[in-house]
């Protein structure tokens, strides 16, 4: 039986909050990650082995440390070295995070504290915002204690502390030509990490790979609440701008507007209802929406003629439809659309009309009380027992037997 790894499963937890979990070994490379280069736009030549020391000379097997930096970020961080099985790594640290949004009075208590240039307030204000919220405090703690309990001590009991002698002295300030440079340089290579992340996404989504675009959206979604959030944006302006963003793309490959508008205004509604945050599975199902209308409902692919009668199937299949109607509304000859459409479709067009008929005719079927004579008319079929017949070729079942069947499930 399948067995999630504790490390794994974490670090899904984490993404609930959008906080990331880090993992260290020599030679530390990816240390300027901890508090997304901030410091190394801020000072000369900043040396993050003096972060490392803060993080890493409490711990000890089987204990947790709760951190405060300098700027108010907290951190947690833990040994990986149970005493049993070897790990890869040697400590881990979850953050960082805080328990309120960075205000521009926050900013101007650090400037005044540790008298830091009035230059680097909007290097701050950038920095200093990306880092996520946690609004559901108690919740967020339980989930600490329970899951690094499961991670490094095992049955033993977890000790959780704080350690609050994190180095406060400021080391030296760049210079105000250089920071002006650097921060363009901190800001660019922020945001090309995270539209990296969206063009990867919106390239599963294109495609139609569910899976894919699965994995990517939390990613995403962190990277685009943080950039929002440090311009002082609730969440649900992150949550609405993907929305727009995958209706855009879905659009690119052909689905029909009404269907996109469909799934948009379906999530811009439950977006605006979820206050503060929306729950991370809402985003994850919004992706998975699109890519199944673009899977479903993609044309481009298809030549002019095709994917207009394909359309207009779709959202009139109740009316008299023929080979010649279609033919002529979109002014190609009969046998050039016949051969076109089995060709790219891979099915003749009466088929594809039929199968469109019956799919709606079993929907109405297993959620209406309609009557059998009334579904055939309202699916285009004006003869029941051609309906029937139809119906029958399609299902293996007549209406009736299929009603009832589904009744009984």
């Amino acid at each position: 039986m399948y067995t999630p790894d504790p490390l794994d499963t974490l670090r899904d937890m984490l993404q609930l909050f959008h906080v990331r979990l880090q993992l260290f070994k020599k030679p530390y490379e990816n240390l300027p990650e901890l508090d997304f280069w901030l410091r190394t736009h801020l000072f000369q030549d900043y040396d993050y082995l003096a972060m490392l020391h803060a993080l890493s000379t409490p711990l000890r097997p089987g204990y947790a440390f709760s951190i405060i930096d300098t700027f108010g970020s907290h951190y947690v961080s833990f040994s990986l070295d149970t005493g049993s099985e070897p790990s890869p790594y040697e400590f881990a640290v979850m953050g960082p995070y805080n328990y309120a949004a960075v205000t521009e009075e926050d900013i101007h208590h650090l400037i005044s504290k540790y008298h830091i240039p009035q230059t680097f307030r909007q290097d701050l204000l950038f920095g200093l915002g990306r880092v996520p919220t946690i609004r559901q405090r108690e919740l967020w703690f339980n989930m600490q204690i329970f899951l690094i309990s499961r991670l490094i001590s095992k049955d033993k009991p977890l000790e959780f502390l704080t350690y609050n002698d994190f180095p406060s002295e400021m080391p030296d300030f760049r210079t105000t030509i250089y920071n002006s440079e650097s921060a363009e340089q901190y800001r660019s290579k922020t945001l090309s990490g995270g539209y990296g992340i969206e063009e990867e996404l919106l390239n599963a989504v294109k495609k139609g790979n569910t899976d894919q675009a699965a994995r990517l959206t939390m990613k995403y979604i962190n990277f685009l609440i943080n950039y929002h959030q440090s311009f002082g944006l609730a969440p649900q302006y992150a949550a609405i701008e993907l929305n727009t963003l995958l209706r855009r793309t879905a659009l690119e490959t052909g689905v029909h507007v009404l269907r996109l508008d469909e799934v948009f205004v379906k999530y811009r509604r439950l977006f605006e209802q979820q206050k503060p945050l929306p729950v991370h599975a809402t985003y994850t199902d919004m992706v998975i929406d699109y890519c199944k209308l673009v899977t479903k409902y993609a044309r481009q692919n298809y030549s002019t003629a095709v994917w207009k009668s394909l359309d207009y199937i779709d959202f009139n299949y109740q009316q008299d439809i023929s080979l010649h109607k279609l033919a002529v509304m979109f002014h190609v000859s009969d046998g050039y659309l016949s051969t076109a459409f089995k060709k790219e479709v891979d099915i003749p067009i009466t088929d594809y009309l039929n199968k469109t008929r019956v799919d709606h005719a079993r929907w109405m079927l297993e959620s209406t009380e309609d009557s059998i004579q009334e579904i055939s008319g309202q699916c285009g079929f004006y003869d029941a027992s051609y309906f029937t017949r139809v119906f029958k070729r399609y299902t293996g079942q007549s209406p009736l037997q299929f009603r009832i069947t589904r009744s009984m499930l």
